[in-house]
């Protein structure tokens, strides 16, 4: 897919950032449009495409900002468009997503297939330097989604975590980040997850002693 700055759909007239807004925050998330921003803001971001993602991450803002909790699919936007912050390492709008992750999230714990809320609270917290507080949602994310029985979100989590202590680098998070990244490799091996396997793989060589 070729990616410009028109990519995105338009916003349609019922989104935040229109001059006729819902008055209901509930409606702010119906339709299509949302969920399609916040997905696109990550693949974007796995693409490398730094500017497109954040564009279309920010688009979203607005709405995960005012939205209620169960207004539809806000599950999945808050994740996907944190998601896409942490591949950035892009930490400005990273207070925003954790409140609302926090008062929204947390509290109603509503679940949306390949995504849990204590894994973006970690990647939150650790774009914003609390890389111990992360680790504890690391932790709480791991339990959740061994009681799902979520394999893959699982792997990735034990993967995340690692690259969090390759970003920041002080002592002792290289044998922890190699610890997580052994643990991650059998689990993408098992659920057949080639190319985080292979992400694994090129960041172990790369921590591990010449």
């Amino acid at each position: 897919m070729q990616w410009s700055s028109r990519s995105a759909p338009a916003i349609h007239p019922w989104w935040p950032s229109s001059s006729r807004q819902c008055r209901s925050s509930a409606c702010e998330f119906a339709g299509t449009l949302p969920p399609v921003l916040a997905a696109n803001a990550y693949l974007a971001a796995e693409a490398g495409l730094y500017d497109e993602s954040l564009r279309l991450a920010a688009a979203t803002l607005p709405g995960i900002d005012r939205a209620v909790a169960w207004a539809r699919n806000y599950t999945f936007i808050d994740f996907w468009v944190a998601a896409a912050y942490w591949r950035l390492g892009h930490a400005e709008h990273a207070p925003l997503l954790e409140r609302n992750l926090r008062d929204k999230g947390l509290v109603s714990d509503f679940r949306h297939a390949n995504t849990d809320t204590r894994l973006a609270l970690a990647w939150m917290c650790a774009l914003q330097g609390r890389c111990d507080e992360a680790a504890d949602w690391f932790t709480q994310a791991r339990a959740v989604l061994d009681e799902q029985g979520a394999r893959p979100l699982r792997a990735i989590s034990d993967f995340e975590e690692a690259r969090m202590h390759v970003r920041r680098g002080v002592a002792g998070d290289r044998a922890r980040a190699l610890e997580l990244l052994e643990a991650a490799l059998p689990r993408f091996r098992e659920v057949g997850m080639p190319g985080w396997e292979r992400r694994a793989e090129v960041l172990r060589a790369e921590l591990r002693p010449q």
